[in-house]
């Protein structure tokens, strides 16, 4: 843990509700309001100072049992509680023609919300790809071409399983778009998530060697900042927020529909446009079942 006593190191943004730190080892987490996803990296908490009060640069440190943030912030870190997501019971994984059925159910009920912000307006046409409908390659408004012609790309490499091409293509988007977590960043981390806890549950069929994704994500931390790349590199090993696993565990294992559906829309205002791009990331990955 990150904030074991003797820890320290900087705060890197204060945002209302989450305020992100680097220790001195270039590890990052979180200080987050308990409204928020829990993640591996997130110390949740539930009252935070305002934004105003902390800033870039700032020392944090823990000595005994209490983390001190600037001059404003003290932690209690006696009560604080490992937090361990939901996983794929074993045995428990449906067949994947049943998994199709499930990512069938999320897109209808996706498309039902109306339009989601950043890259979440593309679920439409992933689901179509999903669907083997033909896709347009006039980009939308809301998406110009530098981000949809890749990502077609990278769909239609997920239906084909070449995991060589996914990565090719997703160098494209490697930091792409404004933000804290680009739109591009966040894009692929929901598509790393989803296909590594694929590949985790179903290695008979997918084969790829997991080294390719190591230098991709070693790739994008010289090309995007570093709590962006901190939340890439997580995905990629299957570790992501508390909503992602609980939606990836109905998809796989199944469950109750509404129960799934209500842990993803709190998820989807997560960021300005970060719910709506990780998701149709996720999507995307799970072309691979189809």
């Amino acid at each position: 843990m990150v904030a074991r006593p003797g820890s320290s190191g900087e705060v890197l943004a204060s945002l209302p509700g989450t305020i992100y730190m680097m220790a001195d080892e270039e590890k990052i987490l979180w200080l987050s309001a308990d409204r928020f996803p829990m993640h591996r990296r997130c110390l949740q908490v539930s009252l935070l100072p305002p934004p105003q009060f902390l800033w870039p640069g700032q020392r944090f440190f823990v000595q005994n049992s209490t983390l001190f943030v600037g001059d404003s912030c003290l932690i209690d870190l006696c009560s604080l509680k490992d937090w361990i997501p939901p996983t794929i019971l074993l045995g428990q994984a449906k067949r994947l023609a049943e998994v199709r059925h499930r990512c069938d159910q999320f897109f209808g009920f996706i498309q039902c919300l109306g339009p989601l912000e950043g890259l979440g307006r593309l679920i439409p046409l992933i689901s179509k790809m999903a669907e083997g409908k033909k896709i347009s390659f006039t980009p939308p408004d809301f998406a110009p071409a530098r981000f949809l012609l890749p990502i077609l790309e990278i769909g239609k490499a997920c239906l084909g399983r070449d995991m060589a091409e996914i990565l090719e293509k997703g160098k494209e988007l490697i930091g792409l778009g404004p933000g804290l977590t680009p739109s591009g960043d966040d894009f692929l981390g929901g598509l790393l998530f989803s296909t590594c806890i694929l590949k985790e549950i179903y290695p008979e069929v997918f084969r790829w060697d997991h080294n390719r994704i190591s230098d991709f994500t070693a790739l994008a931390r010289s090309q995007t900042n570093p709590i962006s790349h901190a939340f890439l590199n997580d995905f990629s090993i299957g570790q992501g927020p508390a909503h992602l696993h609980e939606l990836m565990n109905f998809l796989i294992q199944g469950g109750d529909f509404e129960k799934a559906i209500s842990t993803v829309v709190p998820f989807l205002r997560f960021g300005h446009s970060s719910g709506g791009d990780v998701l149709a990331g996720l999507m995307t990955g799970m072309l691979m079942v189809f």
